[in-house]
């Protein structure tokens, strides 16, 4: 009785998930005729400036972390830490400038595995 409904439950699952996917590829939107030309235009235009400050690199035993320092640093520090799989440098402007601005020193780190921090692969730090 109990591998008949564990049976049906996965079956159930499994149509759910297949309709689901049938589902997305029947309804996403097309891209536009332009595609190329779009992307052509964006990778032709000015990268947006994601660093702000004075950057170096501070070590960890045999571990180099990249941090990105902004505005005056004999001023009160605000260390921003952004989240897992997201480079520090991603903190915007519009929120980073007003901290700077009312007089804090900002101090932009990365985690160890989400950004400049190494050469190292993932495995040879964990």
């Amino acid at each position: 009785m109990i591998k008949k409904i564990i049976l049906s439950l996965f079956l159930a699952l499994f149509a759910t998930i297949i309709l689901s996917v049938a589902y997305v590829q029947v309804t996403k939107p097309p891209l536009p005729e332009n595609v190329d030309a779009m992307l052509e235009d964006v990778m032709g235009g000015n990268v947006p400036n994601f660093i702000m400050g004075q950057t170096d690199t501070v070590y960890s035993g045999d571990i180099p972390i990249w941090y990105e320092s902004i505005g005056d640093t004999a001023n009160p520090t605000i260390v921003l830490v952004m989240g897992l799989g997201t480079p520090g440098h991603h903190w915007p402007d519009y929120f980073v400038q007003p901290l700077v601005d009312k007089g804090y020193h900002v101090l932009d780190t990365l985690r160890r595995v989400g950004g400049y921090f190494s050469e190292l692969g993932y495995r040879d730090i964990m």
